[in-house]
């Protein structure tokens, strides 16, 4: 009887155990995402040939990297595409203030780096996140 419930306690425990790694190992999937920060933009600019634009803002601190962007699809309308400017979250302790940048992002380049499902002829709005800014752009445009 004594061989019954140690056996079955192992198994109990091993069982929650196996569960407990299985999230942590699905918190590391979003892990990424946990430690950046959003960068925050006060101005856009728009090269309509290149379709590359002139992002300015800012950091919250110096402690913090140049931000890369990213292009997201908004899941509520898929003709919208956001661009996002994310800074990896410093590790270091940091008293210093603001850091402000000044970037170049290509919208063709990023939208082949993010292997969105992009059709031809359809028509797309780029938006930035946390800045008033939209630009019309059409499927073809974003893949040439």
């Amino acid at each position: 009887m004594k061989y019954i419930i140690y056996t079955l306690y192992v198994v109990t425990v091993l069982l929650f155990s196996g569960f407990a790694r299985a999230n942590t190992l699905m918190s590391l999937v979003n892990a990424d995402e946990q430690f950046r920060s959003p960068a925050t933009i006060y101005n856009v600019g728009v090269d309509h040939q290149t379709l590359d634009l002139e992002i300015s803002g800012y950091v919250p601190t110096p402690c913090y990297q140049e931000p890369s962007a990213v292009l997201i699809q908004d899941k509520n309308d898929p003709s919208t595409l956001i661009l996002r400017l994310v800074s990896p979250i410093p590790t270091a302790f940091c008293i210093q203030r603001i850091k402000d940048f000044s970037t170049i992002v290509s919208l063709r380049q990023l939208a082949q780096a993010s292997q969105l499902p992009l059709e031809d002829k359809a028509n797309y709005v780029v938006k930035t996140e946390g800045f008033d800014f939209s630009l019309p752009v059409s499927g073809q445009d974003l893949k040439n």
